[in-house]
C-alpha cells in the first residue's frame, strides 16, 4: 500500500481530522476517524458529569467524541478572532483611517452607556 492510502498521510495532508479511506469493497471513499494518540486528564464535578453523560446520550454519540467536539467548537470560536486577514494597500489605507478617526458623537448611545443596565436595577 503506498502513503498515501494510510491514515497518517491524511492526516498530515488536512487540516481537520476525519480522513477519507478507500473501500474495496464497494469502491466508495468511506470515513475514517485519525488515529488519537494524545490523552487529556481532566477533573470534574458530579454534576457536570451527569450533565456531559446527558448531553452525550442525548445526542448519540460517547462522552469523549461530546467532550472532544465541545472543546475543539470552542476552541476554534476561540482562535478565531486572532486570525489573520489580508487586505491591499488601498483596504489597509481605508481600515487604519477608519481606526484614527475620532469616535462620532452619538447621543442615544452615551445616554444609554451612562444608564445602569436592566441586570444592575434589579
Amino acid at each position: 500500500m503506498n502513503q498515501r492510502g494510510t491514515a497518517a498521510a491524511c492526516v498530515a495532508q488536512l487540516p481537520f481530522s476525519l480522513c477519507m479511506a478507500y473501500n474495496v469493497r464497494t469502491g466508495w471513499n468511506m470515513p475514517v476517524a485519525a488515529r488519537k494518540e494524545h490523552r487529556i486528564h481532566l477533573r470534574a464535578s458530579e454534576r457536570d458529569v451527569t450533565t456531559i453523560n446527558r448531553a452525550a446520550a442525548f445526542t448519540g454519540i460517547s462522552v469523549s467524541t461530546f467532550i472532544m467536539e465541545s472543546a475543539a467548537e470552542r476552541a476554534e470560536r476561540t482562535l478565531a478572532d486572532q486570525r489573520n486577514f489580508v487586505l491591499s494597500d488601498k483596504q489597509w489605507r481605508a481600515f487604519t483611517e477608519a481606526l484614527d478617526r475620532p469616535a462620532r458623537h452619538i447621543p442615544k448611545l452615551e445616554k444609554l452607556l451612562r444608564e445602569p443596565s436592566i441586570l444592575e436595577r434589579a
